[in-house]
């Protein structure tokens, strides 16, 4: 099911897998700080609606990212307020595709574990599915 982003070729697409609590969040281009933002609101709703214990990041299609610490931040502040809202123990793989996008992976990887958010970022799309411990992996997600 498809959450939020625009049509194909937007910077950011979020859907959603709730028979397995899965939430994916796909980067592609340039990401700018709206996008995430708009990513981040969507993955973590304020008011808890159909909220994900399990996060899937893709960033193998991102070939940028215009994101201050501040816009990053943001993105932990409503990962710990939704998580501490509605009792989630969430858990994040990052599957990175580039050098710069392991860099911001790693980053989310340090600031989410201070509040309590497991996170892994690594080059293997396998390996990161592997860690979420899916009890079966949805067909879109093994392209």
């Amino acid at each position: 099911m498809k959450d939020a982003g625009g049509p194909d070729g937007m910077p950011v697409d979020v859907s959603t897998f709730p028979e397995l609590g899965l939430r994916w969040v796909r980067a592609s281009g340039t990401v700018s700080a709206a996008d995430l933002s708009a990513a981040s609101l969507s993955a973590f709703p304020p008011d808890g609606a159909g909220a994900q214990p399990l996060g899937f990041v893709d960033l193998r299609d991102a070939t940028g990212f215009d994101l201050g610490f501040a816009d990053v931040m943001q993105t932990r502040n409503r990962a710990q307020g939704a998580t501490e809202r509605h009792g989630l123990h969430v858990r994040v793989a990052i599957h990175a595709g580039s050098e710069v996008g392991f860099g911001l992976g790693r980053m989310y990887e340090q600031l989410l574990a201070t509040v309590g958010i497991e996170a892994m970022v690594t080059y293997d799309r396998d390996e990161a599915l592997r860690w979420l411990n899916l009890s079966r992996v949805p067909p879109a997600l093994r392209g």
